[in-house]
């Protein structure tokens, strides 16, 4: 079939379906950015939010939450990344850096959050709010975080203290059907010694 064009509005992109077949996407309007949906067919057309973003990431399956890049000021970081309510809610922050996913099992049952920072010579390092695991938090665990708690999920020492959260020893695990079925990169190194004589 032929691509079908939904808008003829230039400064618009990163669109993602959610299950419900809403479109979600980027907007620039002036200096800003803004998060918009729609449906399949081009209809219902309307921001999410108000507040600006930088970056649309990724949407939640049913479309609850969407993942953005958003401007902060008064912190070492000039972004982070936040959760938004796509239904009205307070955004949860998930992290101040920009390596950092939230990624839905299929089920929808549990949430994978991972949050890194890359090295010069590409490896991670470990820090304050940076882990080298992927946290397996329930979802309902995970909708009532900024309720309860009303900071980063990276905030705590060890990874989120949220009830129910399981751990993978790998960065950046990928969910698949459900929590115990996901996939991750093994990265392995080696090197050779070689004797070289100088004249």
């Amino acid at each position: 079939f032929p691509p079908r064009q939904l808008s003829l509005n230039p400064g618009e992109d990163f669109p993602a379906y959610d299950r419900q077949s809403d479109i979600f996407f980027r907007v620039s309007e002036g200096q800003s950015n803004y998060l918009y949906r729609m449906k399949e067919d081009g209809s219902g057309r309307e921001k999410v939010r108000q507040d600006p973003i930088i970056f649309f990431l990724n949407i939640s399956p049913e479309g609850e939450w969407a993942m953005c890049d958003v401007a902060v000021s008064g912190s070492d970081s000039t972004s982070e990344e936040v959760a938004i309510p796509t239904r009205g809610g307070t955004p949860l922050h998930v992290c101040e850096t920009d390596q950092c996913t939230l990624l839905w099992t299929w089920d929808k049952q549990y949430v994978f959050f991972s949050s890194a920072s890359w090295g010069a010579s590409g490896t991670h390092l470990a820090g304050k709010g940076i882990y080298q695991k992927t946290f397996v938090i329930p979802t309902k665990s995970f909708k009532d975080f900024p309720a309860l708690h009303g900071r980063r999920l990276d905030s705590g020492k060890s990874g989120p203290a949220i009830p129910g959260t399981l751990t993978i020893d790998r960065p950046f695990a990928a969910p698949g059907p459900n929590a115990s079925v996901y996939a991750l990169t093994q990265l392995t190194q080696r090197r050779n010694l070689y004797r070289i004589p100088l004249p």
